[in-house]
């Protein structure tokens, strides 16, 4: 279940050409050579751009490996993955009811989008659209709620504590994948678990009761059936499902495994476009507001206009897997065809204001007294508080005086805190010395755009990571995500459920990382 991050870390200790201070070297080879031909033979993989094979020379073509996963499960206990796992259905529901109300909503982002070009440019959007009035009710909500688990050696606290680190509505990817390391896993355990001691030795009660101490992990069949169930509400069986990607996706394969479930679980037809395509081959009827592509358009493979003119069909759902950082719309087209997705009566996954609310500002906002109480019941919001870590608001205009008491307290002990910009997809946040460097060099309009949050201090342990086909035995700390799904039109919720999850490890030391590192 343990995606790798950062296998050249110094402090960790190589053992693919020899052995492990706690399993044999014979077994441990064997171990990798069995996990990495699962791996490729399963679609574990991950495009890399390969090195150039001389100086000067042209770059070679993209290449597939395996994605980095841990050889071995990272262990969380039982009681906090159960609660991250009860915590899916009212996170989805309090994020559509959040995104409903678009006067709270535009009221808690009015300084934000002021202070942050792009989330200025997502609230003009949801503006626009809503003055012109919404074409489709339903929304489509794939998300993943991450959460780390407080170590109270380390933070002070009572108990261990699952903390949330963020809810991700846009793009939460890796449910291929996950499930795949999950099979891996529930395969490859049990084998070496009876075979080696010092396996069995490591994983203790997963050695013998695999089943329950590996978890079905079905996201990948989870979410393609609640995007299935999206195509089957917006009506027409001909339609098409609309993965809107990157150019030179790394993470492909992760999305394909998706359309591929689709079609053989559902018999639902996908197509692949970045945003600039759906605005230079989309068609949008100003009267239906139906949004049609030429039959057999892909982000690699457009038809060509010599060939005459592609019968068109439908988008049944836009299902983004671009479209949550500011690199991804590179100029006035990707803006425009994210415009007609959005103005379109395709189901939306996201909306834009489903983006909006997975915002680090709203996360903040709600942990407010009686904000999240606004959107859900007394027993819900009470559930959902339990998972609440710190989060402080660094708008003066919003905040006052709490501001300058925050920052002096987080310039004094920067290593208790994170600060988060409005943005998606890693390695945007500051931690440590550079908690302190960045308060003091903001002026007050742009701090507007942040927030300071509570880090999180989980467990460590020893876990062995995989990557490139090469082991490293590191001290690790792990971040559990858990995907949930949701479809509704505000009055009539169709799909609300868990589906899966995600174990994300890296290295002690490591502030940002995960499988793409």
């Amino acid at each position: 279940r343990a995606g790798a991050t950062r296998p050249t870390h110094p402090r960790a200790a190589m053992a693919a050409s020899g052995g492990d201070e706690k399993i044999p070297s014979a077994a441990l080879k064997a171990m990798v050579a069995e996990a990495v031909s699962r791996a490729e033979a399963s679609g574990l993989l991950m495009r890399r751009t390969a090195e150039a094979s001389a100086a000067g020379a042209a770059p070679a073509a993209p290449v597939l490996q395996h994605a980095p996963f841990g050889l071995l499960p990272f262990k969380i206990d039982g009681p906090s993955f159960r609660l991250a796992r009860s915590l899916a259905e009212p996170f989805n529901t309090l994020v559509d009811k959040v995104s409903r109300d678009s006067e709270w909503l535009l009221a808690t982002l009015e300084h934000t989008g002021a202070a942050d070009e792009f989330t200025g440019k997502l609230i003009e959007l949801y503006k626009s659209v809503l003055a012109e009035g919404v074409a489709q009710p339903l929304q489509l909500g794939l998300h993943r709620s991450d959460y780390m688990i407080d170590d109270p050696a380390q933070s002070g606290g009572a108990a261990p504590a699952l903390l949330q680190v963020e809810l991700n509505t846009i793009a939460s990817a890796f449910g291929g994948l996950s499930t795949r390391v999950a099979e891996l896993h529930r395969s490859l355990v049990p084998r070496y678990a009876a075979d080696v001691p010092a396996v069995a030795a490591e994983l203790g009660a997963a050695a013998t009761d695999t089943a329950a101490s590996l978890p079905e992990n079905r996201a990948l069949q989870g979410m393609a059936a609640a995007i299935a169930a999206a195509h089957e509400a917006y009506g027409d069986a001909d339609a098409v499902v609309l993965f809107v990607v990157q150019k030179g996706e790394t993470n492909s394969i992760d999305q394909r495994l998706l359309q591929f479930e689709l079609w053989d679980a559902h018999r639902v037809r996908t197509m692949r476009l970045t945003l600039d395509q759906i605005e230079s081959i989309g068609q949008l009827d100003e009267t239906s507001r139906v949004l049609t592509l030429p039959a057999g358009a892909d982000a690699d493979i457009v038809p060509d206009e010599r060939d005459g003119e592609a019968p068109r069909v439908a988008v049944s759902v836009g299902y983004l897997r671009a479209g949550y950082t500011p690199n991804d719309y590179p100029g006035a087209g990707a803006w425009a065809g994210r415009a007609k997705l959005e103005r379109s009566r395709a189901i939306k996954c996201p909306t834009a204001a489903y983006q909006l609310v997975g915002t680090k500002k709203v996360q903040q906002a709600l942990a407010g007294e009686g904000q999240v109480e606004r959107f859900v019941g007394a027993e819900e919001a009470a559930l959902l508080r339990r998972c609440f870590a710190g989060l402080w608001s660094l708008d003066e205009a919003e905040a006052g005086d709490a501001v300058a008491a925050i920052m002096a307290e987080a310039e004094a002990t920067p290593e208790r805190f994170v600060l988060k910009p409005q943005r998606e997809g890693g390695g945007n946040n500051f931690y440590g010395e550079r908690v302190r460097e960045q308060l003091k060099r903001m002026k007050p309009a742009e701090r507007a755009g942040y927030i300071l949050m509570q880090r999180i201090l989980p467990e460590r342990q020893s876990a062995l990571m995989l990557s490139r086909g090469k082991v490293t035995r590191v001290d690790a700390v792990s971040e559990l995500g858990v995907y949930g799904t949701f479809l509704g039109d505000g009055e009539t919720t169709v799909v609300n459920t868990a589906v899966g999850h995600l174990l994300r490890t890296k290295a002690v030391g490591v502030d940002e990382g995960g499988v793409a590192s």
